[in-house]
């Protein structure tokens, strides 16, 4: 794994523990009669939420975020990316998303040079909005990701990225990126998807 692929796919994947991404992937803005709308809007500099006034600081919750290496099945994994029993396939946690977000947390899973990372990052603490999940694949649809039907309780994809996004309820988000180990590789969605369908709900 190339530290140019690597560092790509962190930028993916900590996107969504950061709720908001550069060039065109930040959440859409709320309109201001939307009573459900949140109230932070983006500042002009990052393009990022501002802080809640009303919502007090809180504590770490890493330690009660699902890991995510737990979660995937590794034999479906195998199947869809071609690898044989007996190939090496490394787990860890090369992005450690819990270092940019106390609600999220991120496993990678890497072989020949290319690397697959799952994300999960639980609804914050002080969020106020009962459809957080589904707000923010909105927002992902608003900058080119595509509905995916069939899939948790909500799905979009970003073909460019290999970037597939998926929610249980509105509690829980997952971020499943594929990163190749050359430029411009990448994974389609018939193969991330059954992926994705195999993580198991905590």
């Amino acid at each position: 794994m190339n530290r140019k692929t690597l560092l790509r796919l962190t930028s993916i994947v900590l996107c969504t523990a950061l709720l908001a991404c550069d060039k065109g992937d930040a959440p859409a803005k709320a309109e201001t009669k939307d009573a459900k709308a949140p109230a932070a809007p983006a500042d002009k500099a990052g393009d990022s939420p501002a802080p809640d006034k009303d919502v007090a600081t809180k504590a770490p919750t890493a330690a009660g975020v699902p890991d995510p290496c737990s979660m995937l099945d590794e034999a479906v994994l195998r199947t869809q990316l071609g690898l044989k029993e007996d190939a090496k396939l490394d787990v860890g946690d090369k992005l450690d998303a819990s270092r940019a977000n106390d609600d999220a947390k991120s496993c990678t899973w890497s072989f020949d040079g290319k690397m697959i990372a799952l994300q999960v990052t639980i609804e914050p603490s002080g969020n106020k909005f009962d459809t957080w999940a589904s707000r923010l694949l909105e927002a992902k649809k608003a900058h080119g990701f595509e509905s995916v039907e069939g899939l948790a309780d909500g799905a979009v994809f970003g073909a460019k990225d290999s970037h597939l996004m998926f929610r249980q309820g509105e509690s829980r988000l997952f971020s499943l990126s594929y990163a190749g180990d050359r430029p411009g590789a990448s994974l389609g969605l018939e193969k991330l998807k059954p992926i994705a369908a195999s993580v198991a709900e905590p």
